[in-house]
């Protein structure tokens, strides 16, 4: 996801644009969890519509990046990773909730600790 209200043609795993936070702005007590490493689900939200999955947090993650919000299958990370070893990719996410996306509804990142 990304607070950039445009995408280049690069962009085909940002799932949203005009997000109102980067991995910066996420709340202090989700920061700690995400840097102990802790079990997360992800649960996008569009509508009725909603798709979940796990991924985990890590030490090395720096939540740094004001504009960005990565989530990653693989362990690397970034300023802007806040998420790693996640079960689900871009093109996991069903077709319904993308093509909502693409209209311009709005979507909802929701982040809980397991």
């Amino acid at each position: 996801m990304t607070t950039e209200d445009y995408l280049t043609p690069r962009g085909d795993c940002i799932i949203g644009i005009r997000a109102d936070k980067g991995a910066a702005g996420l709340s202090e007590e989700i920061k700690r969890h995400i840097r102990l490493g802790d079990r997360l689900r992800l649960e996008i939200i569009v509508g009725e519509l909603s798709f979940a999955f796990d991924a985990w947090g890590s030490p090395s993650l720096e939540l740094s990046d004001a504009r960005s919000a990565v989530i990653r299958r693989s362990s690397f990370a970034s300023p802007r990773t806040i998420a790693v070893r996640s079960t689900a990719v871009a093109r996991d996410i069903p077709r319904d909730i993308v093509s909502e996306l693409r209209t311009g509804r709005r979507g909802v990142l929701a982040i809980y600790v397991l």
